[in-house]
């Protein structure tokens, strides 16, 4: 029996020893640590949803040049910028299907 340790120990002694030494966070902040970064988390994203939504919103009525431009923009849009914008963007396919040729 002389194997066992003899030296009488509380429990609540064990824990103030190992709380002095800790250096750590506490688990009160590590709950509000955890709980800010859980709001952080629903705050964006219930603003993806909201963006999803307007952006949604604004295809539905104004089709896929909503996607491209302010519905401001959108509605001061003629033909003529269209045929511009399209020019453009073939002119740039173009020089890219050239260069990507020529390798």
């Amino acid at each position: 029996m002389s194997s066992k340790l003899e030296t009488s120990v509380s429990a609540s002694q064990i824990v103030a020893a190992q709380a002095s030494d800790w250096k750590g966070l506490t688990l009160e902040e590590l709950q509000r640590r955890r709980a800010k970064w859980l709001i952080k988390r629903e705050v964006s994203r219930m603003s993806m949803a909201h963006q999803y939504e307007s952006t949604r919103e604004d295809v539905s009525q104004n089709g896929v040049r909503a996607l491209l431009f302010n519905s401001g923009e959108v509605s001061m849009l003629k033909k003529t910028d269209y045929f511009y914008l399209g020019f453009k963007a073939l002119n740039a396919l173009v020089k890219l299907y050239i260069k990507r040729k020529r390798r």
